[in-house]
């Protein structure tokens, strides 16, 4: 606990299992004394390409709901080629679709979720020709 009063990290503490979603609110009041306080409840309800949200992330959903945190981070972790099309217009479409459907979730949980998203990975790295 102590060690929490020392932290600079903003976001917070991952539940890494929705059920931590509980103990991570209460620590959030003891550290700062204020009742309602989730500031170290972090974490991302991660989509997973195509369209999926999993069985984990929409628990931690639903936890957050019942403990009483207001903000949801939904992300996708789409890779250009990998779980999206090759192209970026197409891979930036993908994303950004799985984010929202993420985030429609997630309000549909919680109509007063503070919504955050964001594509984690969409990568284009461009290399120009090799001199001939």
């Amino acid at each position: 606990m102590q060690a929490l009063k020392l932290t600079r990290k903003s976001a917070g503490i991952d539940a890494l299992n929705p059920l931590e979603v509980k103990y991570l609110a209460e620590i959030s009041e003891i550290v700062t004394g204020r009742a309602g306080d989730c500031s170290y409840v972090g974490g991302s309800q991660c989509m997973t390409p195509p369209m999926t949200l999993g069985h984990r992330a929409a628990q931690e959903l639903l936890e957050r709901k019942q403990h009483g945190v207001g903000r949801c981070y939904v992300a996708t972790m789409a890779m250009v080629g990998g779980s999206t099309p090759v192209d970026l217009l197409g891979a930036t479409a993908l994303a950004a679709a799985e984010v929202l459907a993420g985030l429609a979730v997630a309000f549909v949980i919680n109509p007063d979720f503070a919504l955050t998203g964001t594509a984690a990975r969409l990568r284009w790295t461009w290399l120009p020709a090799a001199p001939p």
